[in-house]
């Protein structure tokens, strides 16, 4: 379901480019959370993965703290399992 709706946020036409990389961080994080809900911790961290590397390249210090928070609760819970 959430790789089918990121899907679509990326279904652009050809020749057209993504120009808010802030909102792409912020909709890779996102994914992100809504795997953790749903327990998935592999593609909860995968989408946390790659909104860091989105999110290190703006040099937004509260994002890159925001995603980094997610990436650890991510490990402690899948510690947990």
């Amino acid at each position: 379901m959430f790789t089918i709706v990121f899907s679509l946020c990326y279904s652009i036409p050809q020749g057209h480019e993504i120009h808010n990389e802030q909102m792409q961080g912020q909709v890779l994080n996102n994914i992100g959370n809504a795997y953790l809900a749903k327990g998935d911790y592999e593609n909860a961290r995968t989408y946390f993965e790659r909104a860091l590397q989105v999110r290190e390249k703006l040099k937004v210090p509260s994002d890159i703290a925001d995603t980094l928070h997610n990436l650890a609760e991510t490990a402690v819970r899948y510690r947990a399992v």
